[in-house]
């Protein structure tokens, strides 16, 4: 018996139309912006920030928690989304800019954009503060605002934590 390749053509055909059309049920993708990074070494002391991100385009928002470590020359961003799983991880030190855990497929917010945003409302001086602690940025050319809601901020002492500690209030490195 012979088997046609037709189904398998129709398969193909399918998936690269979905892969072009976006899956459906997954949100729309926020557009990649640039911007200004400073470099880590003129960030000032070591830090553990936790923070609440909602960022919303014409097509989409989104909302995650960010969990930002900033150590000698290397900043972390961790994104959580909303069941607790991780979104991306991405370091930076000096200017250069490592996304080590891409983002999975239905997280819709480039991990560079969040970066670039914490910059701004953190370090640049950009994006303004609402009456209730919420810091909101618009980068002018992109078409998304950033919202940023600080849930704890922990200065790490001279040299960071120690071994087997993560710096993570409440957080138990793994073995």
């Amino acid at each position: 018996m012979r088997r046609s390749a037709r189904p398998l053509a129709v398969c193909a055909a399918s998936a690269l139309l979905a892969a072009c059309a976006g899956w459906p049920g997954l949100p729309a993708r926020v557009p990649a912006c640039g911007g200004a990074l400073l470099p880590t070494g003129a960030m000032g002391r070591d830090f553990v920030l936790r923070q609440q991100v909602r960022v919303r385009s014409a097509d989409t928002e989104v909302g995650f928690t960010l969990v930002s470590e900033k150590r000698g020359r290397r900043l972390v961003l961790v994104a959580l989304d909303r069941y607790g799983a991780k979104a991306f991880t991405l370091w930076q030190e000096d200017r250069r800019v490592v996304v080590e855990y891409p983002p999975h497929p239905g997280f819709p917010v480039p991990p560079e954009n969040v970066l670039r945003d914490l910059h701004r409302v953190r370090f640049l001086g950009e994006g303004e503060a609402d009456p209730e602690g919420r810091w909101h940025v618009a980068p002018p050319g992109c078409h998304h605002e950033t919202t940023f809601v600080t849930l704890s901020e922990e200065p790490l002492p001279a040299g960071g934590p120690g071994p087997g500690e993560t710096g993570v209030p409440g957080a138990e490195e793994s073995p």
